[in-house]
């Protein structure tokens, strides 16, 4: 029986409805208790209790093979004496084989050999469930297991679930580390592992020392000047600083102050850099960013300040 087939069968039937099924299987519990509790006694007589569980289960299991044309009777019949068979002891198995005086040699421990043995006899050893006393409460009894059996399944998957949704945020917080810095407080660790997975280590760059800034710049090299200096304060997604590096020192943060308000006559950037002068470099990827989409910027986009880079230039300025 294959364990009656369960992944050949799900993928067979992967078209039905989940829930239509679920409440089909609902239905064929209550419907059909009678039929579970006659293989449960015939099998495991005075141990019902024992054996109820395991074939809710088994039958919950098989949902998926309920179709339009199924027998509801002898599919119950058959999840119910397989579940059995799982739930049997070797003693016990050999116990009802014997009952049967088979001419055959069967192998009591292969599951699948004695399943259908047993369900090919069943009549043979079935009892007249009429004469037995059906527990006045066995549909509610059955149904509190199968409530039980739904919540344990509900529960795995929720979990599963959670896990996989955890598993995709983490990927993509490593393919676009810009988020990670966005809504976590491990951005730097994202973005290391992206480098190392994704990019080539960025061979380092010559820095423009404050001797080499040139006092008096006009236009584009105002904006060029400002862009490297934050490129120095700066993490870029996928580390990707392109376009040059300029040392940041309170002779350099005169320079850019006094360009941008003489030559470009921009309030909004010389307002941001008047926070460098005063040792505040806390707005370093807004001051990258903005100066960036001016040069039309396509790499390099600013996703976190290096704090690193900042306590270093503080420091240097503070001497």
């Amino acid at each position: 029986m294959s364990k009656l087939k369960r992944n050949e069968t799900a993928l067979r039937d992967g078209h039905q409805s989940l829930i239509a099924t679920r409440l089909k299987t609902d239905e064929i519990i209550r419907e059909n208790s009678g039929i579970i509790y006659k293989v449960a006694s015939t099998f495991r007589k005075g141990k019902e209790e024992q054996v109820l569980k395991h074939i809710i289960k088994e039958v919950y299991i098989h949902r998926f093979d309920i179709k339009e044309d199924t027998v509801i009777d002898t599919f119950i019949r058959n999840i119910a004496i397989y579940a059995v068979v799982l739930n049997l002891d070797s003693s016990e198995r050999k116990e009802i084989i014997d009952k049967l005086d088979l001419k055959e040699d069967i192998e009591i421990k292969d599951e699948e050999a004695v399943y259908e043995i047993l369900k090919q006899n069943y009549e043979k050893l079935a009892i007249n469930i009429e004469e037995r006393n059906i527990p006045v409460d066995l549909k509610e009894t059955i149904e509190v297991y199968f409530n039980e059996i739904k919540k344990q399944t509900i529960k795995k998957y929720t979990k599963g679930l959670l896990l996989v949704g955890v598993f995709i945020i983490c990927i993509s917080f490593i393919m676009i580390p810009h988020y990670a810095y966005v809504f976590t407080p491990f951005g730097k660790v994202f973005n290391s592992i992206h480098n190392n997975l994704f990019t080539n280590h960025i061979e380092s760059q010559p820095v423009t020392t404050e001797s080499e800034v040139k006092a008096d710049m006009y236009n584009e090299d105002v904006i060029d000047l400002v862009h490297t200096m934050a490129n120095t304060l700066i993490i870029a997604e996928n580390n990707n600083i392109k376009y040059g590096l300029t040392e940041v020192t309170p002779t350099t943060i005169d320079i850019a102050i006094k360009s941008v308000e003489e030559d470009l006559n921009d309030k909004v950037l010389e307002k941001m850099l008047l926070k460098w002068k005063e040792g505040d470099f806390s707005n370093a990827t807004k001051v990258h960013n903005y100066v960036w989409r001016i040069l039309g910027g396509e790499v390099g986009y600013a996703i976190a300040i290096d704090e690193d880079a900042i306590q270093k230039v503080i420091s240097k300025m503070k001497k």
